[in-house]
């Protein structure tokens, strides 16, 4: 998506290639997308340094582990316990994330989401600034 939907991408795209429910390809029509379409990127570890050229505007959406756990079981079935093994590449692999590439000095906005009913935003630095700035 971002080659096609970017500065001097053809706009030609699919919006669906895969789906991860049933593990299969999916056989989606190219559609063209209008010189002022709008790509927003939906994901987890986007604020990668090798990422942060790709985005004009970026948006993270931070809670603690105990909330995002705790949702993830209320949504999938599985278990809210933070210690329980089924949770531990998902909790380590977002600790090696937060370490190593600080979202949230990367972030143009955050999203404090800990609480559903009164979720807050806060304005973060430019994207990347610290990096492109010499900044650690």
């Amino acid at each position: 998506m971002l080659n096609p939907l970017g500065p001097a991408g053809s706009r030609r795209f699919r919006r669906r290639l895969f789906d991860h429910r049933i593990d299969l390809p999916v056989d989606a029509a190219e559609e063209q997308a209008g010189a002022e379409a709008v790509l927003l990127f939906d994901g987890i570890f986007l604020h990668r340094p090798e990422l942060l050229e790709c985005w004009d505007f970026t948006i993270f959406v931070d809670a603690r582990f105990e909330v995002s756990v705790s949702r993830c079981a209320q949504r999938d079935g599985s278990s809210a316990d933070l210690v329980a093994a089924e949770n531990q590449r998902y909790v380590r692999g977002q600790e090696i994330y937060l370490e190593r590439c600080a979202p949230r000095s990367r972030a143009t906005v955050i999203v404090d989401n800990n609480d559903l009913a009164r979720p807050s935003l806060r304005v973060g630095e430019p994207i990347g600034s610290n990096e492109r700035e010499g900044r650690p």
